[in-house]
């Protein structure tokens, strides 16, 4: 997808983490994107959208999932909060 801005923005350029080892603990972050708004993946977002999440370790991750080999320490964070993922 290729996105186009009507006008000059005036927002402050963020910097992305490239830190394997942050965030850590508890830590809240800010995720933004245009992804699906509904679980049967159906429905795109219209524009960006921002959550409020709260980070866990790896380890308590991969005892959420079936499968632990799922999640991939080098290209994945896992977050969660409560009805932010609908």
């Amino acid at each position: 997808m290729l996105v186009q801005l009507e006008s000059v923005s005036d927002k402050p350029l963020i910097e992305l983490n490239r830190d394997p080892s942050h965030p850590r603990g508890r830590a809240n972050l800010t995720v933004i994107g245009l992804g699906v708004m509904s679980e049967d993946g159906y429905e795109d977002a219209p524009f960006l959208r921002a959550v409020n999440i709260s980070h866990f370790p790896v380890r308590r991750c991969k005892k959420k999932f079936s499968n632990p080999s799922w999640v991939d320490r080098k290209s994945m964070l896992c977050a969660k909060s409560r009805d932010k993922d609908r």
